[in-house]
């Protein structure tokens, strides 16, 4: 992500019911209408953060993670890891962390459907819906 790029998030679009615009268009690509959620499943799915706004097209989910973290000032709240070469994997949101022992983890889903691949290599589309869930996978 370029700064240029950083330095246009605070862009609002009042035509568009004022969501926030994360990035701006790049190089004439459209904006996308998406949205994320981060909801923890094993606390009687507590929603701990939503966030609905437009986006540049071509951007992955990690780079829109990233613009939104800036964006909402701190408010997206997540912890990551580079684990070559896979690339990042979520270690925690709002300060709740995976644990093997306990078999707990942040699955990512689109609407209901779980993404096949990490943050780096999902490109979300216009309408998407974004769901980062704490979850168990225990027998």
């Amino acid at each position: 992500m370029t700064e240029d790029a950083l330095g246009k998030m605070n862009k609002h679009i009042a035509e568009k019911s004022d969501i926030p615009e994360l990035f701006d268009h790049n190089e004439g690509g459209d904006l996308i209408s998406m949205s994320i959620s981060v909801i923890n499943v094993l606390d009687d799915n507590n929603k701990l953060g939503a966030f609905s706004f437009y986006v540049a097209s071509g951007y992955n989910l990690y780079s829109i993670m990233q613009g939104l973290k800036i964006f909402s000032h701190g408010d997206f709240k997540y912890v990551v890891k580079m684990e070559p070469p896979l690339g990042h994997f979520i270690e925690s949101m709002y300060g709740i962390k995976g644990d093997n022992v306990a078999k707990t983890y942040w699955s990512i889903s689109n609407h209901d459907e779980q993404l096949s691949v990490g943050v780096d290599d999902y490109y979300p589309e216009n309408g998407n819906q974004i769901f980062f869930k704490f979850i168990s996978y225990a027998e």
